[in-house]
């Protein structure tokens, strides 16, 4: 359920999904699912500049056994710009890893 909620609200406008960035940051504590966890990535994408202020949540995701959230990870911070570069030497790790 949640996974769908984060979907309809990453592809709202961006005046809108703005108002949530919190509460979409807010659903990476507590261990949630794989799903969850792209879907917070996702609308942190759409959000592009705006999400900087979660970037240390979302390169906290690079280390995640899914591959798919690291890669929706990966998405994110690009669309954060230069202003995640932070988490470039973790997406260099990851460029490097030999897993999925």
């Amino acid at each position: 359920e949640k996974a769908a909620i984060l979907e309809d609200l990453a592809n709202r406008p961006e005046g809108e999904l703005l108002e949530y960035l919190d509460q979409i940051a807010e659903l990476l504590r507590g261990g949630p699912s794989a799903e969850v966890k792209t879907g917070v990535c996702r609308a942190m994408a759409n959000a592009g500049e705006n999400a900087v202020p979660y970037c240390q949540e979302i390169t906290a995701l690079l280390h995640d056994g899914e591959p798919d959230v690291k890669y929706q990870a990966c998405v994110a911070l690009a669309a954060m710009g230069p202003h995640a570069s932070t988490a470039a030497a973790y997406v260099e790790g990851l460029l490097e890893d030999q897993s999925e």
